[in-house]
C-alpha cells in the first residue's frame, strides 16, 4: 500500500462569507483565461476556482494552490512577478477597491482565514512534493481535492472540478503518461472512477496509510 500524507478537513471558519453591503462589480472569466492584476484592487471568487501557478523559461508549471469561493487574489498578495490565477473552470469574481478592504472589519477578518488557508494549502503541497515515490505523491494529491473539493455521492466522492492527467502532473513533478498509467492501477483497484464528464471519484471506504 502506498504511503501518503493525510489532510484533515477544512475547518468551517474558512467557509464563512463575510457580511457587508457594499456593492462591487463582478466579472466573468472562461476556464484558462489569466486573470488580470490591477493597481489597488483585489479579486473575491464568487463562484468557480483559480489556481495559482508560476512557470520558467523552459515552459515547466509549479502549481502553488487553489482558490475557491470566497477566496481573494490581488497583486499585494504575493511577492512574486511570475505567480498568475487561471480559471480552472468558468469563474466569477468581485473586485474591490483595497479602500473598501481597510474600511471593513468583515473584509479584513475574511481575507486573513481566507491567507491562513492559503497557508496551510501550500504547507501539504510541499509536504507532497517531498514524498520520493510519485505514487505516493499522486494518492496524496487526490486526497487533498477529496478533502478541497469533494462531493460526498454515498459511496463516492465527486471531485466537483475536473482535473486532467496533465493537470495532476504538474501538481506532483512528473509526466502525464505516469499520471495516466497509474490511474488505470488505481481503476483497477477499483477505488478510483472516472464519470462520464471525467470527473474523478474516490471511494469513501479506500483509506491510504498515513505517513503525517
Amino acid at each position: 500500500m502506498s504511503r501518503i500524507a493525510t489532510p484533515t478537513r477544512p475547518t468551517d471558519m474558512f467557509f464563512t462569507p463575510p457580511v457587508t453591503a457594499q456593492q462591487t462589480a463582478t466579472s466573468f472569466f472562461r476556464r484558462g483565461q489569466i486573470i488580470p492584476l490591477y493597481p489597488n484592487t483585489i479579486w473575491q471568487i464568487e463562484r468557480g476556482i483559480l489556481q495559482l501557478r508560476t512557470q520558467n523559461d523552459q515552459g515547466d508549471i509549479t502549481v502553488l494552490g487553489w482558490l475557491q469561493a470566497g477566496g481573494f487574489w490581488g497583486d499585494f498578495l504575493t511577492q512574486l512577478e511570475t505567480v498568475e490565477a487561471i480559471a480552472f473552470a468558468d469563474t466569477t469574481l468581485k473586485d474591490y477597491a483595497t479602500e473598501q478592504i481597510y474600511a471593513s472589519l468583515d473584509l479584513q477578518q475574511y481575507l486573513l482565514r481566507q491567507t491562513l488557508r492559503r497557508l496551510h494549502q501550500a504547507e501539504y503541497l510541499l509536504a507532497i512534493a517531498g514524498l520520493k515515490r510519485i505514487e505516493s505523491r499522486l494518492v496524496s494529491l487526490l486526497f487533498f481535492l477529496k478533502q478541497e473539493m469533494g462531493n460526498n455521492k454515498g459511496k463516492m466522492t465527486l471531485i466537483r472540478y475536473r482535473f486532467t492527467h496533465k493537470n495532476l502532473a504538474d501538481v506532483i513533478g512528473t509526466t502525464r503518461v505516469t499520471v495516466t498509467r497509474l490511474f488505470k492501477e488505481f481503476q483497477t483497484q477499483g477505488w478510483l472512477v472516472l464519470d462520464d464528464d471525467r470527473h474523478l471519484l474516490i471511494a469513501n471506504d479506500y483509506i491510504p496509510e498515513q505517513i503525517f
